[in-house]
């Protein structure tokens, strides 16, 4: 992993299922902020991880995150099967060789297979 960078930080995930997920995030309504969150650097005094604020998803050590942008004519993103499946625009530099999108496509079969 990137020394400094969101692949070297792991993501407290059930925490984040138990008190986060759906909910805003404090502060504005940018990556950075959603970043913290993940990260545990609000607050905790953890260093705040490096990570381009124009990337579609960043890869955790434990985790990717994906920044989807809803509504406007520009984006067809929409959510299915309640809520449990999204369309992703990840930009014209992610393509199936990409290492984030092989690792979702990786889990999504471990999903499926029972994993």
């Amino acid at each position: 992993a990137e020394r400094g960078s969101t692949r070297g930080v792991r993501v407290d995930v059930p925490a984040l299922l138990r008190g986060g997920l759906g909910e805003h995030v404090a502060g504005p309504s940018t990556k950075a902020s959603v970043v913290a969150l993940l990260a545990g650097a609000g607050g905790s005094g953890r260093q705040m991880p490096r990570f381009s604020k124009y990337a579609g998803g960043l890869e955790w050590e434990n985790a990717v995150s994906l920044f989807i942008n809803i509504g406007g004519s520009d984006y067809n993103n929409t959510f299915s099967h309640g809520g449990r499946r999204v369309s992703w625009f990840g930009g014209s530099k992610m393509h199936l060789d990409t290492p984030l999108v092989q690792r979702l496509l990786t889990g999504a079969e471990a999903e499926e297979e029972g994993g």
